[in-house]
């Protein structure tokens, strides 16, 4: 089983929609490199990799089977997840609770169009 096959059914197990993946040793996986920057959304149907411009070229040319998005000016995360969570009617959305400040996660649940739940991390390292 994959990867991107194990996370997506992580998801249906806990009834989530996609799930927003920030910290370093869960996104490493999917982008190939290790980085503290960007972002990594994972859906039922697609998977999203949201990086600034000195990465992007870099995961772009690794991550097979992902959509990447490049962050940056206009571009920020709730800019693209939004259009992401639009384009693919996402209700439910997990993120990194223990791995995000109080105040990011408050900013993500205003910001994004989606119900943000606090998942754990040990749940995610598991897949």
């Amino acid at each position: 089983m994959t990867r991107l096959t194990s996370l997506r059914q992580w998801l249906t197990e806990r009834q989530l929609d996609a799930v927003l993946i920030s910290s370093r040793p869960n996104k490493q996986p999917h982008l190939g490199i290790s980085s503290s920057s960007g972002f990594v959304l994972i859906s039922r149907q697609h998977a999203h990799i949201l990086v600034d411009a000195r990465y992007y070229a870099d995961v772009k040319a690794r991550a097979n089977g992902y959509c990447t998005h490049l962050l940056g000016g206009q571009q920020t995360l709730a800019s693209l997840a939004n259009q992401i969570i639009a384009a693919e009617n996402l209700q439910t959305v997990g993120f990194e609770g223990a791995q995000v400040s109080w105040e990011t996660a408050r900013r993500w649940q205003t910001e994004l169009q989606a119900t943000m739940i606090s998942v754990s991390i040990d749940a995610l390292r598991q897949v």
